[in-house]
């Protein structure tokens, strides 16, 4: 049921791929580079087995696995997502800034967490849905705890600005008005983002 929510969450998996090459390695002499080079190989993976729902849901929870040892070996950072009433908090971040550090024409800034099944994604590119920013239940894809997804193409419609963001140095905010797509009847969430990159 949830094909294109499915593809969604693997773009953002995959537009994270390149993330922490702005921290350098970690002080005790290990490299941050190997987790998030094995999570841009499995980009391949992840495509070819698109026409596949099965082994497509697969991948994604195979990049989902490895975007999450990245995040572990890159540490640092933090943010804190509030919507209805309700706040998680991710203890760890992964961040990336620019085309160079991104792999992607056009993009400015991408942030992913991952935590107990879960993954918040803000993004920013400088062409059509600028800002970007979503929580989603990566572990069940049929049935999920949580889908709260927003963008500049649908921002103006609920009431929102199409940029959302705030991005100062290496702190991103946002106050927005979300899509709660876990229905298949899209619900206005207000929801607030606080992060801190590593």
């Amino acid at each position: 049921m949830n094909g294109r929510r499915i593809w969604g969450i693997a773009l953002g998996l995959l537009m994270v791929g390149a993330c922490g090459g702005s921290g350098g390695g970690d002080e005790s002499g290990g490299s941050d580079s190997d987790p998030v080079e094995t999570v841009a190989e499995s980009l391949p993976e992840a495509n070819d087995a698109a026409n596949d729902a099965e082994e497509f849901e697969e991948s994604v929870d195979d990049l989902a696995d490895d975007l999450e040892s990245a995040q572990d070996a890159v540490g640092g950072g933090g943010a804190t997502f509030t919507a209805n009433g309700q706040t998680w908090e991710f203890p760890g971040v992964l961040c990336a800034f620019g085309e160079d550090q991104i792999g992607q024409p056009g993009a400015v800034f991408n942030l992913s967490a991952i935590g107990e099944g879960l993954q918040l994604y803000a993004s920013i590119d400088d062409s059509g849905a600028s800002h970007s920013l979503s929580l989603n239940d990566i572990e069940n894809f049929d049935d999920p705890s949580v889908s709260l997804s927003i963008n500049g193409f649908v921002a103006g419609v609920v009431g929102a600005p199409a940029e959302f963001l705030t991005l100062d140095g290496k702190q991103v905010t946002a106050d927005v008005l979300m899509m709660d797509d876990k229905t298949g009847q899209p619900i206005e969430v207000p929801a607030q983002l606080t992060a801190t990159c590593p």
